[in-house]
């Protein structure tokens, strides 16, 4: 359908945008193990 199209692209977006979010997450866990080792 034309909609098919659409829908994948809306996922794909979607995806990067879980994948980014769990950067962040990672990216501040690591900064707070960081200060527990380095006060």
């Amino acid at each position: 359908t034309d909609a098919a199209p659409g829908n994948q692209l809306h996922m794909e977006i979607e995806a990067a945008g879980e994948q980014r979010l769990q950067a962040v997450r990672v990216t501040v866990d690591t900064s707070r193990y960081v200060k527990l080792l380095a006060p």
